[in-house]
């Protein structure tokens, strides 16, 4: 079902044609049965025209036609895709947003039907079942409701998408294959068709990622997102790919969500981070306290108990003295703990009054040198 449907297309189709269209609701639910029982044969669908064999008493050729939109019907229903971020972002998902109903659902005097049968009226038994059809082809294939209007799937998204980029000030490049914007990069195209250089004259990595491009327009009121937000979301992206390419970090790709969120919040502003996200300000801070020091293993030994082995928990009670309480993993002594991790590292954390048990220092494999 699409999501954007509050109804089926079926059903907006079916109820359209008799409060738009004016075709005689009694009439039209004639075919309901027909269609049940899988009489209409093979749809063929093509701008302002629906065509079936319908399987009765008889055979009989059935023909539905649609006026097409006009074309300031399709201006104006391109303005509205064009101006709302997330109509553009369903139709080229392949959904079909119900807001696009207005436009496309037929009027009064825009249904014709015709069959070869004897019935006068309109529409008759055989077209009411494919009425009834048509509908069921829209909830499988929406997109046929707009070819039957006049516009195929691929003129129309192609169409939103130069009229997007248009909107965001991309242009055509010379020698370019597809549009891009007035950045200092390099085409896809033109990258492909560029003969390699030797590995040994590479250029070398720079000392620190590139400046953020200006944006050639901001995002759309609609789309739900903030202008800040992304440009820290690019620099996030070029802060790791630097790390990368120098050897000094992670693309950090493999990390789950909320880790990701807590790598983000220990170079970011965790108050803001924790409001977009709804992960309470204390915990993050923890959370981020322990990326600071430790990276990924320290959220992991900040979050995650196991049972050792006594023997493993040794060298944390001497450590700390003969009266340190063990539990689990950790070895506590007054405001002080010892966490031993899986990989045989020992952390230590100091009790915030705040935060709770907060990490303290980099992970060592003998935890004398951690006190």
């Amino acid at each position: 079902m699409n999501a954007h449907m509050e109804q089926p297309w079926s059903q907006r189709w079916t109820e359209g044609l008799v409060e738009l269209a004016g075709l005689d609701e009694h009439r039209l639910s004639r075919g309901r049965t027909a269609r049940k029982m899988e009489q209409v044969g093979a749809i063929e669908v093509e701008p302002g025209i629906v065509r079936a064999v319908v399987h009765t008493a008889s055979q009989e050729r059935t023909i539905i036609g649609v006026a097409p939109l006009s074309d300031a019907g399709w201006e104006t229903a391109m303005k509205q895709i064009t101006g709302q971020a997330s109509l553009s972002a369903a139709l080229l998902a392949g959904e079909l947003p119900e807001a696009l109903a207005e436009f496309l659902l037929p009027g009064y005097g825009e249904v014709s039907c015709d069959c070869s049968c004897a019935d006068g009226g309109e529409p008759c038994v055989h077209a009411a079942a494919l009425l009834h059809a048509v509908g069921d082809l829209f909830d499988v294939e929406p997109f046929a409701l707009m070819l039957i209007r006049g516009r195929g799937r691929n003129d129309l998204l192609t169409e939103v998408r130069k009229r997007r980029s248009q909107l965001l000030g991309v242009v055509e490049t010379e020698g370019a294959d597809l549009p891009r914007g007035a950045d200092p990069g390099t085409s896809a195209s033109e990258s492909w068709r560029r003969t390699p250089q030797p590995l040994g004259t590479s250029p070398r990595v720079p000392r620190q990622p590139g400046s953020l491009v200006t944006l050639a327009a901001p995002p759309p009121s609609d789309s739900g997102i903030d202008e800040s937000d992304l440009r820290a979301l690019i620099a996030d992206a070029a802060s790791r790919a630097h790390g990368v390419l120098t050897g000094d970090g992670e693309t950090g790709l493999s990390l789950s969500t909320g880790a990701d969120v807590v790598r983000r919040a220990a170079s970011g502003d965790v108050a803001s981070i924790s409001a977009a996200t709804k992960v309470p300000l204390d915990e993050l801070s923890s959370a981020a306290q322990a990326w600071q020091f430790g990276g990924a293993a320290g959220l992991r030994v900040s979050r995650r108990k196991w049972e050792p082995t006594p023997e493993q928990l040794q060298p944390g009670v001497l450590a700390l003295g003969r009266n340190a309480r063990v539990r689990a993993n950790r070895v506590s002594l007054l405001r002080s703990q010892l966490r031993l991790d899986e990989d045989g590292m020992w952390w230590l954390f100091h009790a915030d009054d705040e935060l709770g048990w907060v990490l303290a220092s980099e992970g060592a494999a003998d935890p004398v040198d951690l006190l």
